[in-house]
């Protein structure tokens, strides 16, 4: 008789419904390790000695990793399968923790921070396919909330060991590496859910192209998407600060709470209206995000902590709706061959909204002078505008459907 193992390794595999629970996981678990090293950048600066240009080094670099991957290999799942990407990416994100728990040094931090990036990027176009692989309606709404889900997990996990332990830095990465471990004693459950094809090698010369079908949508859903993404940098870099500024001595769960109030209303915000249609949803988020950047911009420049996170509140709903309408505006009809391809150049635009702005921001402070307020409204005018402009497309999107509703509905 074989053994028990044995027969586990070899004949059971996740069912659709458990396969999408694992990789719904993993993409959480992906997102939680890129935002969980955020609060402990302090720490590293105290123990280490870096300059804040170094810290926005730091930051540009896990972006820029993660960009470059999904500009070079972000298709590649699309050739030869998920699975080998997915596991890839895997390996590497391990590697990245265990780097980080190590480092003592600048250059190692860069060096893990742009791992975690190489990892994510390929994690990211992979495993977002593989769910939509397996069902198209549900996996664009689990690829809209686990985002924010991942993040804010990220954070917390941080900030309770942070307030627990002694050694912070150590403990936050062997409780993601212990993670990590069970993920990939899981991994071998999993079956694949692309297909092969020729192609593999040709498919890493960086390209940035949007699939014929997909063009019209995405032109759509770009600005608001630009929009989202601009957001979430904004409260991982000028949130915090203006949270410090209202407190005095604030803890590191109130530098963090702006954005755990975003994330958790938005992924509550996504299960409560998950059916309310794409345009709908994008234009009652859109007002939501208005809403809440007028209060948080108010807040600031009057120092009032209830208008910053009221306004977070409103922000967040706004950011669920919208990211759900976007990513099932986008992903309702997309080639299955296209899908990696899509996908990657969806989080290329992403990552460049959520970074760009950020990095920009930074020198400007850093190299002219200016200060936070002026930062932050600066900021907040240019994210307001976006939002206006979002609220033309989508709602010249919504006339051009209906009109082709119209047109194909019979003569009564």
């Amino acid at each position: 008789m074989k053994p028990l193992s044995c027969y586990l390794f070899t004949k059971f595999k996740f069912n659709q419904s458990q396969s999408i629970i694992y990789y719904t996981f993993v993409f959480i678990f992906v997102l939680a390790a890129s935002s969980a090293p955020t609060p402990l950048y302090n720490l590293y600066q105290s123990q280490i000695g870096f300059s804040t240009i170094m810290l926005t080094l730091i930051f540009a670099v896990y972006s820029f990793s993660l960009l470059l991957t999904l500009l070079i290999a972000g298709a590649l799942s699309d050739y030869i399968g998920r699975k080998p990407v997915i596991f890839i990416a895997i390996l590497l994100l391990s590697l990245s923790m265990i780097l980080f728990l190590f480092a003592n040094t600048v250059s190692e931090l860069l060096v893990a921070r742009a791992l975690q990036g190489l990892a994510t990027g390929l994690a990211t176009s992979s495993i977002c396919a593989s769910i939509i692989d397996i069902n198209k309606v549900l996996g664009a709404k689990i690829n809209s909330f686990s985002p924010m889900i991942g993040m804010a997990a990220g954070m917390m996990i941080s900030c309770s060991v942070i307030s627990l332990t002694l050694a912070p830095i150590r403990d936050v990465f062997i409780v993601l590496i212990a993670i990590l471990a069970l993920i990939l004693g899981l991994f071998v459950f999993t079956t694949e859910t692309g297909e092969r094809k020729y192609g593999a090698i040709s498919s890493l010369k960086p390209t940035v192209s949007i699939p014929v079908a997909a063009r019209e949508k995405f032109l759509t859903i770009s600005p608001i998407n630009i929009a989202l993404w601009m957001l979430s940098g904004f409260y991982l870099s000028l949130m915090p600060s203006l949270l410090s500024s209202v407190f005095i001595n604030p803890s590191v769960w109130v530098s963090g709470s702006a954005f755990l109030l975003l994330t958790i209303s938005a992924s509550v915000a996504i299960v409560i209206l998950k059916k309310v249609s794409y345009i709908n949803a994008m234009l009652f988020g859109i007002t939501f995000i208005s809403s809440g950047m007028l209060l948080i911009l108010s807040g600031a420049n009057t120092s009032s902590a209830n208008s910053l996170f009221l306004g977070s509140l409103l922000a967040g709903i706004g950011f669920g709706l919208s990211f759900m309408g976007v990513m099932s505006c986008l992903f309702s009809n997309i080639n299955h061959a296209e899908k990696g391809q899509l996908i990657s150049i969806f989080y290329i635009e992403s990552y460049l909204a959520f970074s760009m702005p950020v990095l920009i921001m930074s020198l400007l402070m850093n190299q002219f002078g200016i200060n936070l307020m002026q930062a932050t409204n600066a900021y907040g005018a240019i994210l307001m505008t976006l939002l206006l402009i979002s609220f033309y497309f989508i709602f010249k999107h919504k006339m051009r459907y209906s009109k082709r509703k119209s047109n194909l509905s019979p003569n009564t």
